[in-house]
């Protein structure tokens, strides 16, 4: 019995160290693109990450984030509004909530010059169209602007 207890500790004790190494996978993973070479990391690795883990998401904004919102029909002028860290609200891009919107959503991502990248969210037939802007900052890619361009 003695030797069937020192058994199941051991087992227990393994497990507890697996466990713990899963762990800290799953943490390095959060932070594999940090740990990749700063000027190469890739954007499509970045956003996938980005729309999966909050605090990864909040980690990439530039704060207060500048949101841009068309102020006349001819799409001349825009309010600037500022996000606060504390009144973001997590986004996600690559799956957007289809009951958000009524219509099929369209994403096209843009590629500006080797340090800017826009996505672009349109809601098909609702005039629905927004910009999200990211810039590469020393190696890392940051969510920097959201402009609404909607009609």
């Amino acid at each position: 019995m003695k030797n069937y207890s020192i058994y199941i500790m051991m087992m227990f004790f393994i497990s507890c160290q697996q466990n713990h190494k899963k762990d800290l996978k799953n943490a390095e993973m959060l932070d594999t693109i940090s740990s990749q070479n700063t000027n190469s990391e890739n954007f499509t690795e970045f956003i996938t990450i980005f729309n999966r883990d909050t605090n990864f998401q909040i980690k990439r904004i530039s704060f207060p984030l500048i949101t841009l919102n068309i102020s006349d029909p001819m799409g001349n002028f825009y309010d600037t509004i500022y996000i606060e860290k504390n009144q973001y609200e997590f986004i996600q891009l690559t799956e957007p909530k289809s009951n958000i919107y009524d219509g099929i959503i369209l994403l096209s991502t843009d590629k500006i010059d080797d340090s800017n990248i826009k996505i672009t969210l349109i809601v098909d037939e609702t005039g629905i169209q927004i910009q999200y802007f990211f810039k590469k900052i020393n190696g890392k890619w940051f969510l920097i602007c959201i402009k609404d361009v909607s009609t």
